[in-house]
């Protein structure tokens, strides 16, 4: 019988897989602007880029 994986996390870890989701979303998303062009300032796709990875490792030492 197999159990989802939802189920068997406390609902703190479910919230900080959460949180590490978000940072991973966030960082493609960053990668897939800068590789597109489609925003001419730079440091825009760093930030957030920087913001995502920041939160993976959040995540990740908190859990």
């Amino acid at each position: 019988m197999a159990v989802p994986a939802r189920e068997k996390l406390s609902p703190t870890e479910q919230t900080l897989a959460y949180l590490i989701g978000l940072g991973v979303t966030v960082a493609v998303v960053a990668l897939a602007l800068a590789a597109l062009g489609t925003i001419d300032n730079s440091n825009v796709t760093t930030s957030l880029l920087l913001v995502g990875l920041a939160l993976v490792v959040v995540g990740i030492g908190a859990w």
